[in-house]
């Protein structure tokens, strides 16, 4: 526990009561937001920043939020420096943590026209192979290992913890399995609900409506998005909706925090 903090809502919720407000304020969710599919990489085409990042970046650390990125690690073969630059001046500024979203981007087709199988749905030995390989490449392009891991458009499997555990770099998994029994001695975050209410569109109305139920009683939330499907279209409605969810949970008294930095004040020390 971050004992300063508790013992200062302690005190504020102790005054409250003695000025006759009613019952103690519960202390408001930390929130960590899971930004998912960063690349540089475009498939037979030359590598290029991915620019529609910038305004979520330079509204968030406009607020002094911190959070998080998931990289598809096949960006980093490419080796574009203008790219490899931007994440290492975030990292050393302390505004985002990287973590690994799987390899590929998508999944490829076979010569029979089948699509192979997902990342981690394969074998144990597979899984490992693909986690060691992501490492490895972002410790070459960073200088330093991805620590968080999420699922991209593969599915898991019980082979996936067991590779997870057999690569010690990874510590957390985001939306990873609720029993600690399957999820290969790595701590959890759950998914509890969505920042999107479908896939790729931020909606505040809905989300309030799951806030209430799911969120708002929680010591931390995850909340998942795709920055670049929200920049597409005209006027930017699904980026003014981010925004407007941002502001709602500053309303509710949120903080926020990256994966790393919330285990290491609230859960474990690495």
């Amino acid at each position: 526990m971050i004992r300063n903090r508790w013992f200062n809502k302690g005190v504020l919720a102790a005054v409250l009561l003695v000025l006759g407000a009613g019952v103690p304020l519960a202390a408001a969710p930390v929130v960590i937001l899971k930004l998912d599919d960063f690349t540089c990489r475009r498939p037979g085409r030359r590598p290029v920043f991915p620019a529609a990042w910038l305004p979520v970046h330079e509204y968030l650390t406009g607020k002094n939020i911190k959070y998080s990125i998931g990289v598809h690690c096949e960006m980093f073969e490419e080796n574009h420096p203008q790219t490899l630059d931007w994440m290492k001046e975030q990292l050393a500024a302390g505004r985002v943590e990287f973590w690994c979203h799987g390899y590929r981007a998508a999944r490829n087709k076979l010569a029979d026209g089948k699509l192979e199988p997902g990342e981690f749905e394969r074998s144990f030995e597979e899984q490992k192979a693909i986690l060691e390989k992501c490492r490895d490449l972002s410790q070459a392009a960073l200088g330093r290992p991805f620590r968080a891991f999420g699922p991209h458009w593969s599915n898991t499997t019980s082979d996936t913890a067991r590779a997870l555990a057999a690569v010690p770099e990874f510590r957390f998994w985001l939306y990873g399995p609720a029993d600690p029994a399957e999820s290969g001695g790595l701590y959890c975050f759950p998914r509890y609900l969505a920042l999107e209410y479908k896939t790729f569109i931020p909606n505040l109305e809905q989300f309030k409506k799951q806030w209430e139920s799911r969120g708002r009683n929680k010591e931390a939330v995850v909340l998942q998005g795709h920055p670049k499907s929200w920049m597409w279209e005209k006027g930017q409605p699904r980026f003014a909706e981010f925004k407007k969810i941002i502001e709602f949970l500053e309303s509710e008294g949120c903080t926020f925090s990256t994966p790393s930095e919330y285990c290491e004040t609230k859960v474990v020390k690495p």
